[in-house]
């Protein structure tokens, strides 16, 4: 009997123990925590379509020189050249690829209004003035774009073909009775150039999911264009005059933009 009673007892002691362990298990190892890696939420991919607006400024000076020929007496003088207007803007549509290293490659064409002169003009010593003017009426580029994006900002270089509507304009010295040029008859002939190249830079900044908007400059360079005015008289005495003969028609561009993106 007493071997039972310590039996019992015995149990009785080691039933809550055991009864703990079985109600308070140890808490289990924390899992291990995923970390994602920070996804690229702008996408350059796709058409766009856009306008712009801007200023034009700058470019080579005018030359104007005149070869008075047999009739030495009216050589000399000096020439002067002046640029006008500055207002560029119009459209543009263009097509942007980005590669997994957020290497942006892409094509762009603009067409434009712009109201650009370059006025050259010579005064003889004997009074007679000359006037040449190089007028340019619209301008359109068609250029690639290189660059690279940094999330919703895109950094590219961008270079092409570039062309317009150039016209050439000179004026002739007065031929009248008493004028330095009496007696004499005037021909002009205009050699002109309106296809050149453009090149630039620029930056767009990415506002919404489909819209953006940039700053860009392009330098563009239209050629040479020159005007000769030839006079003769009755004797074969001939003076001719030259106006922009050495020096390109170019000028710089800064304008804004605004674009929508079908990305």
């Amino acid at each position: 009997m007493k071997r039972l009673a310590l039996l019992l007892a015995t149990a009785a002691l080691s039933t809550p123990a055991m009864a703990a362990d079985v109600l308070v298990p140890e808490p289990p190892a924390p899992a291990p925590m995923a970390i994602e890696p920070v996804a690229q939420t702008t996408t350059w991919t796709g058409l766009n379509l856009g306008v712009q607006a801007g200023a034009a400024f700058g470019g080579h000076a005018g030359d104007a020189n005149f070869d008075p020929g047999t009739a030495t007496a009216l050589g000399g003088g000096d020439s002067n050249f002046e640029h006008d207007g500055n207002f560029v803007g119009g459209a543009n549509i263009g097509y942007d690829y980005q590669f997994q290293n957020n290497v942006v490659l892409g094509a762009v064409a603009d067409f434009n209004y712009i109201d650009r002169e370059k006025k050259t003009s010579y005064a003889t010593p004997g009074g007679t003035s000359f006037e040449d003017e190089t007028k340019l009426n619209y301008l359109g580029t068609v250029r690639a774009r290189l660059g690279y994006a940094m999330d919703n900002v895109l950094f590219y270089g961008t270079g092409g073909l570039a062309y317009g509507d150039v016209e050439q304009e000179s004026s002739a010295p007065s031929t009248s009775a008493g004028s330095q040029f009496a007696g004499y008859s005037f021909d002009s002939s205009h050699d002109k150039s309106s296809v050149g190249y453009t090149a630039g830079a620029g930056v767009d900044v990415m506002a919404t999911q489909n819209l953006s908007f940039g700053v860009e400059y392009l330098y563009t360079n239209l050629g040479k264009n020159s005007s000769t005015i030839t006079g003769t008289d009755g004797l074969g005495n001939t003076v001719e005059y030259k106006s922009n003969d050495d020096q390109d028609f170019d000028f710089h561009t800064v304008w804004a933009k605004a674009s929508y993106h079908f990305n």
